[in-house]
């Protein structure tokens, strides 16, 4: 369940990315592409940060 789940939303997020960042660069230019990609990849790496910090702050003695 939980792998359907997340080739679902992997799917999905192809699918709408493609749609989303064409009309943005059909208004915007390509420039606007990728910097709106880059701000996605830091959002992304922001939330996994945040998500994680408690797992990379702990000793690794700890995890045993």
């Amino acid at each position: 369940m939980a792998n359907a789940s997340f080739l679902t939303a992997f799917d999905m997020g192809i699918g709408l990315g493609s749609i989303v960042l064409g009309w943005v660069s059909q208004f915007a230019g390509y420039a606007a592409v990728f910097a709106s990609g880059a701000a996605f990849v830091a959002a992304s790496l922001l939330v996994f940060v945040v998500r994680v910090s408690r797992r990379l702050a702990r000793p690794a003695s700890a995890e045993r």
